[in-house]
This record gives C-alpha cells, sequence and structure tokens, in this order.
C-alpha cells in the first residue's frame, strides 16, 4: 500500500470536512450528501471519457484509480536488486560467455518481462546495436500505452468541473421555474452549488493526482528499463563487469550508490580476475 498516496487523499477530505464542520457545527450534515449532484459530475465525467477514448483503455484508468493506493511496481529496492542481480550475469557472460549465462540461468530463470527478453536476445547473439534497439523498443511502447491512462485521467480532471458547472445551470433553471414556490427553492439551489463543489473535489482530489501518479510511476519504471537495457547492451559487447558496474552506477542517485555490488568480490576467481584486467 502507498501510505504517501493515502494519507494525502485522506488528509484533503479531513482538512475539508474539518473546514465545514468549523463552520456548521451540529447542523444536517446530510446537506452536503447530494446523489442527483454526484451522477451530474461523475456520471458525466465518465461518460465524456468514454466518448473520447477507447473503452479499453478508459477501464483500465478507471482501474488505476484505485492502484494509485496500492504499492508502486518499481521501487528503489526493486532497482538495487535488479541491477545487482544484471550485474552478477555481465560477470558470468564476461568470464564464461553467452553458454555460460545460459548454463546459469538453468536454475535462475527471470520471471519478469523486460529481463526475460533481454537475457533472450543474449543468448541468440544478437548485436549490440539490435539489442538496443528492440528493447528501446518495448520500453517506449509501454511508457506510451500508459501514458494514454494517464492522458485519460487528466481528460476527466479538466472535465469534472465542467459538469460541476453543468449541474450549476440546472439547479439555476429549478430554481428560476419554482420562483413562485418558495419550498422548492431551497433544494435547487443546493443541486446547484453542491455540484459545483462536487466537480472541483474530483477534480483536484481524484483524477489530477491520479494521472499525475500514473505518469509518475511510469517514468520511474521507464528509467529502470533504460538501465537494464544498457546492462543487457554491455553484456553483448562483452564489457567487463567493473565497466559495466561503473556505467550503471553513473546513472544512478548517490543514496544509492553504495547498494550496488560489485560482481567481482561477489564471486572472486583469481585466473578470471587476470584475464579481465588484462581486457
Amino acid at each position: 500500500m502507498s501510505i504517501g498516496t493515502l494519507l494525502g487523499f485522506l488528509s484533503g477530505i479531513g482538512l475539508f470536512v474539518l473546514s465545514v464542520y468549523l463552520n456548521l457545527g451540529d447542523a444536517d450534515w446530510m446537506l452536503f450528501i447530494s446523489l442527483s449532484s454526484f451522477l451530474i459530475v461523475f456520471g458525466g465525467t465518465i461518460a465524456n471519457a468514454y466518448i473520447c477514448y477507447q473503452a479499453t483503455y478508459v477501464n483500465q484508468s478507471i482501474i488505476e484509480l484505485f492502484r494509485i493506493f496500492g504499492s508502486a511496481r518499481t521501487s528503489q529496492k526493486s532497482i538495487i536488486n535488479e541491477v545487482n542481480q544484471c550485474l552478477s550475469w555481465a560477470d558470468i557472460a564476461f568470464k564464461s560467455g553467452a553458454l555460460g549465462l545460459e548454463n546459469h540461468l538453468e536454475n535462475e530463470e527471470p520471471n519478469e518481462h523486460l529481463l526475460s527478453f533481454g537475457v533472450d536476445l543474449i543468448l541468440r547473439e544478437y548485436t549490440p546495436e539490435d539489442v538496443r534497439s528492440l528493447m528501446s523498443n518495448t520500453i517506449e511502447s509501454e511508457y506510451q500505452r500508459v501514458s494514454v491512462q494517464a492522458d485519460i485521467l487528466d481528460n476527466m480532471s479538466s472535465n469534472a468541473p465542467a459538469f460541476g458547472m453543468i449541474g450549476t445551470l440546472v439547479g439555476l433553471v429549478i430554481m428560476l421555474t419554482n420562483l413562485n414556490n418558495p419550498e422548492q427553492l431551497g433544494s435547487a439551489m443546493a443541486i446547484a452549488l453542491i455540484t459545483t463543489l462536487y466537480g472541483v473535489l474530483f477534480s483536484r482530489l481524484l483524477f489530477q493526482p491520479s494521472s499525475k501518479k500514473v505518469l509518475q510511476r511510469a517514468s520511474i519504471q521507464r528509467f529502470r528499463n533504460q538501465v537494464i537495457m544498457e546492462i543487457f547492451v554491455m553484456i553483448r559487447e562483452e564489457r567487463p563487469a567493473t565497466f559495466v558496474r561503473n556505467r550503471v552506477r553513473s546513472f544512478l542517485r548517490p543514496s544509492m550508490l553504495v547498494q550496488i555490488e560489485n560482481p567481482r568480490k561477489a564471486s572472486p576467481k583469481p585466473e578470471d580476475e587476470e584475464g579481465e584486467e588484462q581486457e
């Protein structure tokens, strides 16, 4: 679970409720509950999304509204673990070649798509240029698909206040048609104002944060994928493990550097180290 996301959302709702309480006291809280206002804002926003985009992408975007409260797929810890794993593969490939790496992976087959794809390219002995090209296509295609979901959520963020204004106009029309019936004026004015409030709340506390969160997580995943791609390219270039490690370290923030293992120290082999230094 994403504690920061959950705390941020609950804090926003909590501050809103507190401000209402400080002004209303023990008054009727049902003044702020309106099913018709909810249907106009949320239903209208979702309907607009289905009109603008293919249903498959809208469905995925709605799912992402709930997934943002869960843990991110890629974290600093997971990046470090995967980088260290790939560095150990780089060391094995440099010392024993593709055949040695294949033998090693018989009991350690990667279950993540990009890692499995990169290993397959290495074992099939694609050129470094082809490895970079194929993996870049995979990375950018994945990022583009997620970007569509972020765009849809951003579109919802823009449209929610607009449907709130539509609800306001509906309430004003009802109010004006019942000027000679004072009992109807209050409920009509409530719809007019509450719907605008719902539109702003949905936009700024749900749809816009979800869009930003989805795009940020996609950017982090893209960075992770690019680092992994660079490692596989260097493996195919038959670079020494020390060079691969130093190259990877240039991508990472300083706080992560101490956690990147040195493959040569993890599995020292004097004769292999001498050959590596000569290279």
